[in-house]
């Protein structure tokens, strides 16, 4: 008899995996127009104060759908807000780009 309860609890924990996937995706945002002319804002990139910034020109609706911190920075009071443009340090452009293609 034990054996039909291990069964029927990985079927629970199966089931419940599956609607919270569900739910999860219903929760989503949809995906961000790409094909309308969109604002382009530009990131800059070093991994370190000796390195030269590599420049990301990204469009503005797709970094702020996948980056609250992006959206925050971008549609914000901030200066980023104004310039539509960021620099970060202390990141590797490469990872970054992975962000960004990915």
């Amino acid at each position: 008899m034990a054996p039909s309860t291990k069964v029927s609890s990985r079927k629970k924990k199966s089931t419940s995996s599956v609607a919270l996937a569900a739910k999860r995706i219903s929760n989503e945002k949809p995906p961000p127009a790409l094909v309308k002319s969109s604002t382009i804002v530009i990131v800059n990139v070093r991994n370190d104060d000796q390195d030269e910034y590599e420049t990301f020109p990204i469009h503005k609706n797709y970094i702020c759908h996948h980056s609250p911190y992006f959206e925050a920075a971008f549609n914000g009071r901030f200066i980023e807000g104004e310039t539509q443009e960021m620099d970060i340090g202390d990141v590797e452009p490469m990872v970054f780009g992975l962000f960004v293609t990915g």
